[in-house]
């Protein structure tokens, strides 16, 4: 038997779309002016929103990390304000969400549960507004990311990949510089614009179009390292559709003179099993953004135990700096960057 916390999560989890149609239903109710500001869709919009929001609670109590669902409330109210919304309606909907947890789950699952709703409110309730420093701050080629980033931001595609790929081939930047100051920081911060609604979907799409093709010209102007007789496997887990940074996870082992298995967005579990078999991985690098793709993983390296000795090394924004996040789902080791994952990864496999 778990904690209550452990059980609030599992139920949560298995009843999230039950339990958001309810808090969605009272807000609604409560709130008609939002069927005026969200038209007909506002229960389908809301429900949808809610049940989102209960997934990230059930991965937060399994956890045991009420900051980190916090953390994900401001980022979410740094959004809706961004879109021109009323901030009420989204401290007006969790005090609904509240009162169906408090309803739905006996005590103490209900308490676990509101306590960390009820943390959640309060900072909403705050006026502050969660920003990200500056993202050029510190950065030494500051100029260079800048005009790449208003190359893209105006469509010029052309332009933005001959700035960086010409940088390379004239010595101004090494190509993993290329990557991890220029590239990457840029594409970071185009997701900060579209969270903000500084960009709409489309823009974004564009934007990580490009930054894919100039890493594929950028891997090819790269100096590859001795092979090193090794393969691994690179995959974003099931549930995350960012792909960016795995691709350049698989780029960098190639570079470090491995052969790099890059499966993408997305990957199932069974998946990720086969692809292991299939290829003979040494090592299966996996890609986790959201809190709430951690049983995912869990899932994954479950599969991936039953098939391959080959260790899994994880990284992404869902472990932060929390080194027991990463254990909780069996890995073999976390990577907080990517040339730690190389590095790591060497360790693991036995490479000096």
């Amino acid at each position: 038997m778990g904690s209550p916390q452990q059980i609030a999560a599992g139920t949560i989890a298995v009843s999230a779309p039950g339990f958001a149609g309810l808090a969605a239903e009272s807000l609604v109710r409560t709130r008609p002016q939002l069927v005026q500001r969200f038209g007909e869709a506002a229960f389908r919009l809301w429900k949808d929103s809610f049940a989102q929001r209960l997934q990230e609670l059930a991965a937060a109590l399994r956890v045991g990390s009420k900051d980190r669902f916090v953390r994900q409330v401001a980022w979410e109210k740094v959004a809706f304000v961004s879109r021109g919304h009323d901030l009420e309606d989204l401290r007006a909907g969790f005090r609904c969400l509240r009162d169906v947890l408090q309803k739905e789950l006996a005590a103490p699952l209900g308490s676990a549960a509101t306590d960390y709703v009820s943390r959640a409110l309060e900072e909403l309730d705050s006026e502050e507004l969660t920003q990200r420093e500056e993202f050029l701050h510190g950065n030494p080629h500051r100029s260079r990311a800048a005009a790449y980033l208003d190359h893209l931001l105006k469509g010029h595609r052309r332009e933005a990949r001959d700035s960086v790929v010409e940088a390379v081939k004239a010595g101004d930047l090494t190509v993993e510089q290329a990557y991890l100051e220029l590239v990457l920081p840029v594409q970071e911060e185009v997701g900060r614009m579209w969270h903000h609604h500084e960009l709409n979907i489309g823009e974004e799409h564009f934007v990580t179009g490009t930054t894919k093709a100039v890493m594929c010209q950028l891997l090819m102007l790269a100096d590859i390292r001795e092979p090193c007789e090794k393969t691994v496997i690179a995959a974003a887990v099931q549930g995350n559709a960012h792909d960016v940074g795995i691709q350049a996870v698989a780029d960098f082992f190639e570079m470090d003179g491995w052969d790099a298995i890059l499966l993408g967005s997305d990957v199932p579990s069974h998946d990720l099993a086969i692809a292991a078999q299939c290829f003979a991985a040494d090592l299966i690098a996996i890609s986790v953004t959201l809190d709430v793709q951690r049983d995912w993983v869990d899932q994954s390296i479950r599969e991936l135990r039953k098939v391959s000795e080959a260790p899994v090394l994880v990284g992404g924004a869902a472990f932060g700096d929390d080194e027991a996040l990463w254990k909780s789902v069996g890995a073999d080791a976390f990577a907080a960057s990517i040339p730690e994952a190389v590095r790591r990864g060497r360790q693991l496999v036995g490479l000096r």
